[in-house]
């Protein structure tokens, strides 16, 4: 039996925020973000990131999860923003993931450092 790749959800993850750009539902946190704009969503990605950061030094593994969940869930939505406004920065992002992948491939080191993700806050 096949074990799902666990990264698959960065795909699943820009598919929920592309339909909640398109459909934009009343009362969703995403749609909320939207209508804030760009500088708002970065804003949350600084914001996630500080949280993470002191769950990573201090906290629970519990709550280390959720954060890089929201950080990763921020940081998706800033991205998936930017490629539709035209910037490169969503492949360029893919290509440095790429890199680092082949880099821990080459030194034996665990490729796999994603197990769990969270969900979608505010959802």
């Amino acid at each position: 039996m096949t074990e799902k790749n666990p990264l698959l959800f960065l795909s699943e993850l820009q598919d929920f925020i592309e339909k909640r750009h398109e459909e934009m539902p009343e009362g969703s946190y995403t749609t909320s973000l939207f209508k804030d704009g760009l500088n708002r969503m970065a804003q949350k990605v600084g914001e996630e990131a500080l949280e993470l950061v002191i769950e990573a030094t201090n906290g629970t593994d519990d709550r280390l999860i959720y954060e890089g969940s929201d950080m990763l869930y921020h940081a998706d939505e800033d991205v998936w923003m930017l490629d539709v406004l035209g910037s490169p920065l969503s492949r360029s992002w893919g290509e440095a993931f790429r890199v680092t992948r082949h880099f821990f491939d080459a030194f034996g080191r665990e490729t796999n450092t994603v197990t769990h993700i969270g969900s979608v806050p505010g959802e």
